[in-house]
This record gives structure tokens, sequence and C-alpha cells, in this order.
């Protein structure tokens, strides 16, 4: 199956989202468990209300899969099943 880079980018907002809300942090918790900032995780949440793109830096989603223990294809391809 392709991806398309806009089409990832809204898997990732959407699956680091069903992370968050799985694991009920607040968006400065997720910020300290993936190392990035706080504006980071909001910008992600804003595009993912707003649905609109957003593609994060490719340091951004090694970040997250590392943090959550998701791996990078699985937060790209949208395959995410938390629960």
């Amino acid at each position: 199956m392709q991806v398309t880079l806009n089409k990832a980018g809204r898997n990732i907002v959407s699956n680091a989202h069903v992370i968050q809300k799985e694991s009920l942090l607040t968006i400065k918790q997720m910020a300290e468990a993936t190392n990035l900032s706080t504006s980071t995780i909001r910008r992600m949440s804003k595009a993912r209300k707003e649905r609109r793109t957003y593609n994060p830096m490719f340091s951004t989603v090694v970040k997250l899969a590392q943090a959550t223990q998701v791996s990078v294809d699985d937060l790209v391809s949208g395959k995410l099943d938390v629960k």
C-alpha cells in the first residue's frame, strides 16, 4: 500500500493523539515522554482538530515511536491498534 506524504502526516498526528489519550497523558506529559516540545505536541493536536495536514520532521516521528514503543511504520501507515 502506498502512503502519500499528506496521508502519512495525518496518520502520524492521529496515532499520536490515540496514544496520548489511551495513556491519559496531558500535552505537557506527552511532550516530556517523547522529548518533544509542548509546542510541537500542540501543533499536532491543532492540525488533527482542524483536519489540516501536518508533516512532522522524521526526527519527531522517531521520538514518538521510541517513546511509545510503536514502530515508525505503524505510526506512518495508520495501522496502530492501541487497545
